[in-house]
């Protein structure tokens, strides 16, 4: 939290983001969390999964531009840990 400069909410968010996309993968997919890899979770699926937000919870642009804020952080974190 110090070394990003990060809101509680941020994090927050950020957490609530990936648990959101835990189960819908592990809904859609059919796969545990713990066998999930960066591959399944692909661009394709990233969007399915932000329509889904907006179908089945009725979110607006906002609340999708967040959870897509945290989906790109936690992607360029990932890009440099598994190029």
């Amino acid at each position: 939290m110090a070394q990003h400069k990060a809101s509680q909410h941020t994090i927050s968010s950020y957490a609530h983001t990936f648990r959101l996309l835990i189960k819908f993968a592990q809904k859609r997919l059919g796969i545990s969390p713990s066998k999930l890899t960066l591959a399944e979770l692909n661009a394709p699926f990233l969007v399915e999964f932000l329509a889904d937000l907006e179908a089945s919870r009725g979110n607006d642009a906002r609340s999708r531009n967040a959870r897509l804020a945290a989906l790109r952080s936690f992607y360029q974190y990932a890009a440099l840990e598994s190029p």
